[in-house]
């Protein structure tokens, strides 16, 4: 994988290999909404990181995981931004498989 700037401290991806796949594996820790402007810039750098390194490693499939800081569902600032990038990687919002 090239070289990426961090657009923050905040996300982090690494590779995995499994036999003849490759899994991306990106570990976030979004910002609470704070209903600034500055929190939607956050997520913009957040989620052009994961396109960006995404487009770097097209053979690769996805994996997003970590604190995202709002529930998967239409009412949440921070999901109706991250759903455009979500569908462009087939991602599935698991929430509801925590028991």
């Amino acid at each position: 994988m090239d070289a990426c700037p961090l657009p923050t401290d905040r996300p982090v991806a690494i590779t995995v290999n499994c036999g003849s796949s490759n899994i991306l594996c990106f570990g976030v820790y979004l910002p609470c909404d704070d209903c600034s402007p500055e929190y939607l810039h956050v997520l913009a750098n957040i989620f052009g990181f994961i396109e960006s390194v995404t487009e770097s490693n097209p053979s690769c499939s996805c994996i997003v995981l970590g604190d995202f800081n709002f529930a998967c569902c239409n009412t949440n600032r921070g999901f109706r931004e991250f759903l455009p990038l979500a569908n462009d990687l087939g991602l599935v919002a698991c929430d509801d498989l925590d028991v």
